[in-house]
């Protein structure tokens, strides 16, 4: 016999309760927010400083990596637009960690 779905009063005391009511959810018709499980394989290091960045924000790992998926992903969606238009595309910025790597910081020129 199947489970009965909650109704949306019980969901509300479910979720207020601290109950994880995302097994409840019905993505079929919203392909958008259809779902599909990626592995991707991280150092240990970058898997400690998402942790902490997250544990920081107060939100899970997988969150952290989704909203910051998110933002990149629009901000690529933007500048392809802006490209579009014309507008050369930014150079990269290098990352902070390799600047120090190389004894520079973000405005400094390596000597001749």
């Amino acid at each position: 016999m199947a489970k009965e779905k909650p109704s949306m009063e019980e969901l509300e005391r479910m979720f207020d309760e601290g109950v994880d009511v995302a097994q409840y959810a019905d993505y079929s018709d919203r392909p958008g927010l259809r779902q599909r499980r990626v592995g991707v394989d991280m150092p240990l290091a970058m898997i400690d400083r998402l942790d902490a960045r997250a544990s920081a924000s107060g939100v899970p790992r997988q969150a952290l990596i989704k909203s910051w998926l998110a933002e990149r992903l629009d901000l690529e969606d933007r500048l392809d637009a802006l490209a579009h238009l014309g507008m050369p595309r930014p150079a990269p910025r290098p990352a902070p960690k390799e600047q120090a790597e190389e004894g520079q910081g973000p405005g400094d020129q390596a000597e001749s």
